[in-house]
């Protein structure tokens, strides 16, 4: 079975008893990532999503290059970050700010995305800059007391807001996903209905097809 909540609601052809049935029985679902990026690399995307972790280590990838012009070098097996020939280390607990970069750095070899195609607008940075880069910012501002602004710098790129809609394998080892999966069910018809009800984490980028993208105004 593929799992598509959009097409399932808009067929109308299954009960919600009859759908949560058929949950074991999963093959592959659909899902939808947001990101924004350079129109002119528009087939590396194409060709796939990749992890945070992955583009940061790719110096050739738009994040990655983006960071080393901006002079920031992170070192994701150290977890260090140098700026302005200073070096931060990184480490869970103490302060909120490296915490949350590290849990990025130490999380993050994963993708994430949203079994309907809206609330995009409403979550977090994502239709203005990677969110990493808040990351980056706050770290940087208080650890190395230097007002950085790269979230603008990357604004500045006029770089635009795409919709990915994704194919991945269901992976039943993966328990989140599936209660994900379940409770999107129940709240798809909730007027009240909010972002974090339908977001899916923690996604295998391995074998992900990309179906569509389409930019977003």
């Amino acid at each position: 079975m593929r799992f598509d909540l959009l097409k399932l609601f808009s067929s109308n052809q299954c009960s919600l008893d009859s759908l949560e049935d058929s949950l074991n029985h999963i093959d592959d679902f659909v899902f939808y990532h947001y990101t924004t990026f350079d129109s002119r690399r528009l087939d590396e995307l194409k060709s796939g999503l990749r992890s945070l972790v992955d583009v940061i280590n790719d110096k050739n990838s738009l994040l990655g290059s983006f960071l080393y012009d901006n002079g920031i070098f992170i070192d994701t097996s150290n977890l260090t970050l140098e700026f302005n020939n200073e070096i931060v280390e990184l480490s869970s607990g103490g302060d909120i700010y490296i915490n949350n970069l590290y849990q990025r750095l130490t999380d993050d070899y994963t993708i994430s995305g949203f079994l309907i195609n809206d609330f995009w607008t409403n979550y977090s940075t994502i239709s203005v800059s990677p969110e990493i880069l808040s990351n980056l910012e706050n770290v940087i501002r208080k650890e190395l007391n230097y007002n950085i602004n790269l979230r603008n710098s990357w604004k500045q790129k006029n770089f635009s807001t795409y919709q990915v809609k994704c194919l991945a394998p269901m992976d039943y080892s993966n328990r989140q996903l599936l209660e994900n999966i379940k409770a999107s069910l129940h709240n798809f018809t909730n007027p009240n209905r909010s972002y974090d009800e339908f977001l899916v984490t923690r996604i295998s980028p391995n074998n992900i097809k990309v179906l569509d993208i389409q930019e977003l105004q």
